[in-house]
């Protein structure tokens, strides 16, 4: 926090989840940049949209997540409208989101989040395939890293501005490459927390070796300037996916290298450290069943620093076709920073959620969690959700 003391023990996890919110977008590109293996064919242009609606209420034990005892139930209500146009060639869309949530008793803690944005995604040639995604976010509850819920994230305002361009390309029948640039602008409304702006680019090769086998390699670089600090990631990682009859099993290996300088002059300090995750996954009839371990590296807005992040965790899922389904997970993390080993932030959580459907486009939701923070002295936070879920896509 460049010798800023945190205002809230809450805001911890925030650097985590403004820096991964850069992965999260460029990983969403790439995703939705995969290329279709139909042809270019003309295809009048149609409309697509899409309409979700969510409201619940929730009560949360040691809500603040810093040790002061402090209960309340609360409710929010929120909503996605999206729509735009598209037809084989290309697509256009415009979305909004947003949310509002409010205490019962402790009115400081109320807030509202919304974000607006818009993707382009053309296809180029039958092999190639680009995408223009931007998007300003204003909220209290930042988006990326998994193993945090929401409700464990600062309430603190998080101001930012990205974008994401992508191209992913077929090289053959069984292989593609993809290349995404992104940037990204970050602020916070409190006094305390080191903002900034960040830019990236990605290379990704991957190919099918046997039926049952795929590999891939995988080159990012970053530059991130903080309030005070100058920070370059660079991985190179390369990863095999082999499925072994009903298990799919996930290996990444390779190495993050972290250099990090104080804008005014300071020496700078090179850091490298082994990074990867193992992943596994089976699906048995209704139940499906996972699990994971891993390491990654990534600059911490917020804190102003890298932060080098382990995860582990595991879940069970049970499932029946158009109906109920109910989800167990449990997850951990270590936050240090390789650099400064003082810093040492670890989350556990435990959570379970019940889905019931309503015919096709409602769901009910309950959920209930229980997590523990560790940094210097460790805090408790549990809770209970009921909501509910309109969306028009199925």
């Amino acid at each position: 926090m460049n010798g800023r003391p945190l205002r809230r023990g809450r805001a911890l996890p925030s650097a985590l989840a403004c820096s991964a919110a850069l992965s999260w977008l460029t990983v969403s590109a790439h995703a939705q940049g995969a290329v279709a293996r139909d042809s270019l064919a003309p295809e009048r242009t149609r409309p697509v949209w899409r309409v979700g609606l969510e409201a619940g209420s929730a009560y949360e034990q040691e809500v603040r997540f810093i040790g002061d005892g402090a209960a309340d139930a609360f409710h929010r209500a929120g909503g996605v409208i999206s729509g735009g146009v598209a037809n084989r060639r290309w697509r256009a869309e415009l979305d909004a989101r947003g949310e509002v949530v409010r205490f019962a008793a402790l009115r400081d803690l109320d807030r509202e989040t919304y974000d607006v944005g818009s993707t382009m995604s053309w296809r180029m040639t039958t092999r190639t395939q680009a995408q223009l995604g931007v998007r300003a976010l204003t909220s209290t509850v930042p988006s990326g890293i998994t193993q945090l819920d929401p409700s464990v994230l600062p309430l603190l305002v998080t101001r930012t501005q990205a974008a994401v361009f992508s191209v992913a390309s077929r090289l053959g029948p069984n292989s593609e490459v993809v290349l995404a640039v992104d940037g990204a602008r970050i602020r916070f409304d409190a006094d305390g927390f080191a903002g900034g702006r960040t830019a990236g680019a990605l290379l990704r090769l991957s190919g099918r070796a046997r039926r049952t086998t795929t590999i891939g390699l995988q080159a990012d670089t970053r530059l991130s300037d903080f309030d005070s600090l100058a920070v370059t990631t660079a991985l190179l990682e390369s990863d095999v996916t082999q499925d072994l009859g009903r298990v799919r099993l996930r290996v990444r290996a390779g190495a993050t290298a972290a250099q990090s300088a104080a804008t005014v002059g300071a020496p700078a300090e090179l850091t490298v450290e082994p990074t990867g995750s193992v992943e596994i996954s089976r699906d048995v009839r209704r139940f499906s069943l996972a699990g994971n371990a891993g390491r990654s590296m990534l600059p911490a807005f917020g804190f102003g620093r890298v932060l080098r992040t382990d995860v582990a965790g595991v879940s069970a899922t049970w499932t029946r076709p158009r109906g109920p389904s109910l989800r167990l997970a449990a997850d951990a993390s270590r936050n240090t920073d390789p650099v400064a080993p003082g810093l040492d932030l670890t989350f556990l959580s435990l959570s379970g959620e019940w889905q019931q459907p309503v015919g096709d486009h409602v769901r009910l939701q309950l959920a209930a969690f229980v997590r523990r923070l560790d940094v210097v002295t460790p805090f408790n936070n549990r809770g209970v959700t009921l909501s509910a879920r309109f969306d028009t896509s199925r």
